[in-house]
Parts: structure tokens; C-alpha cells; sequence
């Protein structure tokens, strides 16, 4: 049974000498490495496959261990260098008075190209994703469902001081959170942080104060959302940006406002104002040619009185605008 589990397997087998020499091998085996079996023979494994050697020599030294596995650069006769993997393991019993030649090693092969060319076309899109998640001024942190750190872009090292090996062990809010002087809670606690749940909404904007690592810190606005593959939540994303320069300018835009409003409100207050001077001036005049009897005086006098109430009016209520509020 064994012997034909042997040759069925869909795997590359093979029994080995302690010389390297093939003493069996099935046909994943030879379709693997490009061989027939009189071609093998021509072969060691230890020519074949660097390392193979040393591999056998450590199980020497360590009887009891499970096995050595190596991944290897393979070029068969015909065709492109493959990548194979060769888990090797002492087969039967050591040896004992028949010597060392009499140990056997049992090689069990698989082909791991298509591994290799997705690790590496992983890889590059990984680093694809790098210099995009660096190009952006938002600071990006994603974690996966174990919390472990997937993302901290160039942005958020610079915004926080952190680096990524910073973060191993942390979530990022528990490291720049200030604590709520209210509740003492950081504002991952307050805030549900990168606990968001696939059955909510991602949620809107947050202020907070961040904590950098030299211990500055400034106003911060960031979003949590749950990064979702089909119905499980496999992650946390948090953007986050320092809104120093915005509430900056924010600032200036309110001042800006506010003396645009008060140069139209010294433009009115000058209008009304100037209005009854006009009166005042024109009718000081008449007094001062003296050629209007008493009643015009008088009533001259009544008119210049009203266009100082006036005035005094307009004062009056300035002075209450001016109060705070």
C-alpha cells in the first residue's frame, strides 16, 4: 500500500542515499526535475539541489527532528529555472552496524513557481500601494481584524513623529490620544475608535487633539471606517490630518468677516452722523449773519437741538453694540 501510495502521489518523491544517489523516485518526481529514470542515475541530489547535502548532514546531527525543508532554484535540461521546495526527512531506521551508507533520506518536492511569481507580483503591488498611501498628505493607518499594522504611510510618520515599528503592540489612538479630562477615556474609548463594526455606517469626522511623540500636540480631524470583504470586517482604516493651517486661515476668513463688517458699519455711522452736522454747520451759519428775527432764532435753535439728539441717539446706540454680548 505504501509503495503504491508512493508512485500515485501527486507530488514529487524520491529515496535518496546518504552519497545522494537515487535509489527511488515517482513519476511527479521525474516529470518535475525533466528526467527519466536512466537520466536521473547520471545525477546526485546533492548536485541538483544546493543545500540538499547539508540538509542530510544536520539530520545526522539531530536524529529527532521532524525534517529540513529548502526552496531551491531548479534548471531542468529543457525549459525555464523553476522554483522547487524539498521538504527532506531520514526514511526507515538509522543505521546501525551497516554504517552510515546504509541511511536513506525521503525527498518530497513540489513545484512553488506559481508561489513565487504571486509573492513577487504580490510584493509589487504592495509597493505600488506604498508610494500611492506616500503621495497623499493624509495621514493613513489600517489595521487587520487582529489589529496587527498594515498601512502607516510617509504622512502620517511625519504628521505623529511615529514610525511603524512604533506602532507594533498600539493602536495609533492609544498613542496620540489625549486623554478626556472629563472621563479620563482616550479617544479611541470615547469615540468607538477601530472598533467600527460592519453593521455601521463609517463615520463622519472627528476632532481630537493628537499626541506627537516628542509630546507636542495638535488639533486633528480623522475618520474611522471598517474595511469590509463581502459581510466580515477584515480591518480598520483611519485617515487623519492636522488642521493647524486650516483653523489658521479659517481664523483669518472670520477676522476678514468681521472687519469688512465693521468698515460698513463705520461707513453708516458716519453717514448718520454726518447728516445732522450738515444741518448743524448750515444753520450755525444763518446765526451768524444775525439777520433773522427772534422766532427764527428760536426755531433755528429747536432744529440744530434735535439734530444733536440725534446725533446723541446714534452714539447711544453704538455704545451698546459695543458691549460684549
Amino acid at each position: 500500500y505504501y509503495k503504491d501510495a508512493f508512485f500515485a502521489d501527486f507530488f514529487g518523491k524520491a529515496v535518496i542515499d546518504s552519497s545522494g544517489r537515487w535509489l527511488l523516485a515517482n513519476r511527479s518526481f521525474y516529470r518535475m526535475v525533466g528526467f527519466e529514470a536512466h537520466e536521473l542515475d547520471r545525477h546526485t541530489a546533492f548536485e541538483m539541489f544546493p543545500g540538499a547535502y547539508e540538509a542530510t548532514r544536520e539530520l545526522g546531527r539531530n536524529r529527532h527532528s521532524g525534517g529540513v525543508t529548502l526552496d531551491c532554484l531548479y534548471a531542468p535540461p529543457a525549459g525555464e529555472q523553476r522554483h522547487i521546495r524539498i521538504r527532506i526527512a531520514e526514511s526507515g531506521a538509522p543505521a546501525d552496524a551497516a554504517g552510515a551508507s546504509a541511511r536513506r533520506f525521503l525527498l518530497h518536492a513540489s513545484d512553488i513557481t506559481e508561489l513565487r511569481e504571486t509573492e513577487r507580483e504580490s510584493a509589487h503591488l504592495r509597493a505600488h500601494l506604498n508610494h500611492v498611501l506616500d503621495s497623499v498628505y493624509e495621514g493613513v493607518y489600517g489595521i487587520d481584524a487582529t489589529a496587527r499594522t498594515l498601512y502607516w504611510n510617509a504622512a502620517a510618520e511625519k504628521l505623529t513623529g511615529y514610525s511603524g515599528e512604533d506602532l507594533s503592540g498600539h493602536h495609533l489612538l492609544d498613542l496620540v490620544s489625549s486623554p478626556d479630562p472629563k472621563d479620563g477615556l482616550l479617544a479611541a474609548e470615547r469615540n468607538g475608535g477601530y472598533t467600527v463594526s460592519a453593521e455601521k455606517d463609517a463615520a463622519g469626522a472627528r476632532d481630537d487633539i493628537f499626541r506627537r511623540k516628542d509630546g507636542t500636540t495638535f488639533p486633528a480631524e480623522y475618520k474611522v471606517r471598517p474595511v469590509i470583504d463581502g459581510e466580515r470586517t477584515i480591518g480598520t482604516l483611519i485617515t487623519f490630518t492636522d488642521k493647524t493651517e486650516r483653523m489658521k486661515s479659517d481664523e483669518l476668513i472670520v477676522r476678514s468677516e468681521k472687519l469688512a463688517a465693521a468698515g460698513q458699519l463705520a461707513a453708516g455711522i458716519a453717514h448718520e452722523i454726518r447728516n445732522p452736522l450738515t444741518s448743524l454747520k448750515g444753520f450755525l451759519q444763518l446765526l451768524k449773519t444775525g439777520g433773522a428775527n427772534q422766532s427764527k432764532r428760536e426755531a433755528y435753535v429747536a432744529i440744530m437741538n434735535g439734530e444733536l439728539n440725534r446725533i446723541e441717539q446714534i452714539l447711544s446706540e453704538l455704545l451698546v453694540l459695543s458691549k460684549p454680548q
